[in-house]
């Protein structure tokens, strides 16, 4: 992130507060959700905007809770991802196969 940017950041968490910022990464993430639908049902969506939207929310929130924690959690579900699909394409697993083992992992 560019300081730019977190200063930008900074100033919207002055104006608007926190809590504000949760309420609107609350709705981004809405909002890209309900693209997500209308694009499986082959109706327009906005997505990369949405997408945009919620990764600058993103952002933002990792701010305003603890930017170091979010990074940490963030390099260990990368390192778990990678082994899920290092294990998948090892065993060739069909796409239904590679679901079914993400599900079952995550519980």
């Amino acid at each position: 992130m560019t300081d730019e940017t977190l200063n930008l950041y900074a100033r919207a968490r002055t104006v608007w507060g926190s809590r504000l910022q949760i309420d609107m990464a609350i709705e981004e993430c809405a909002e890209l959700i309900v693209a997500l639908q209308h694009a499986k049902r082959s109706r327009p969506a906005d997505i990369e905007d949405e997408i945009a939207d919620v990764m600058i929310m993103c952002e933002q929130l990792s701010l305003i809770f603890d930017t170091t924690t979010v990074s940490s959690s963030r390099q260990r579900k990368l390192a778990r991802l990678e082994e899920r699909v290092s294990l998948a394409e090892r065993l060739d697993l069909s796409i239904t196969q590679r679901a079914s083992m993400v599900r079952d992992k995550s519980k």
